[in-house]
């Protein structure tokens, strides 16, 4: 079940670009080890590990394998309602956890991550980050 706060159901089944690529983060010689697979793109992000050194973001250009498409053109994932990682269910909400504090960080994750999430180019950093303190409060349920 879709437990985040800035997206809701009806958005991501006429979306799931999240769905359409896997990412993964990583330094600059992981990445580029990646990048000699078929099917994977890497690209620099805005970000900088804990020592200082450049990130990069490993995109597998390969559909999950659960994703679906209706005739009607909208998405469903096949194991909806079942096992399925949290990432799944708490994504995008689950990428600002971490720097709920940091209105700066949060908009700089915001406009990067916007390639995978479009919904998240309805907001503003601070907007999410108010969204997302109200819910962990308990006062807010998906409205989108």
């Amino acid at each position: 079940m879709n437990k985040s706060v800035l997206v809701n159901s009806k958005v991501c089944q006429n979306c799931a670009e999240c769905c359409k690529v896997f990412t993964y983060i990583t330094n600059k010689d992981t990445a580029m080890r990646f990048k000699w697979l078929k099917k994977v793109k890497v690209i620099e992000t805005p970000f900088d590990s804990k020592d200082g050194t450049k990130l990069y973001t490993v995109i597998f250009q390969e559909p999950c394998k659960k994703l679906k498409q209706h005739t009607s053109g909208r998405y469903y994932c096949s194991v909806w309602g079942k096992i399925r990682p949290n990432f799944c269910s708490f994504y995008p909400d689950n990428i600002f956890e971490e720097a709920l504090e940091d209105l700066e960080f949060v908009e700089k994750v915001r406009i990067f991550e916007s390639q995978f999430c479009p919904a998240l180019k309805n907001y503003t950093g601070k907007e999410i980050c108010e969204k997302l303190k109200k819910s962990k409060s308990g006062g807010q349920k998906n409205e989108n």
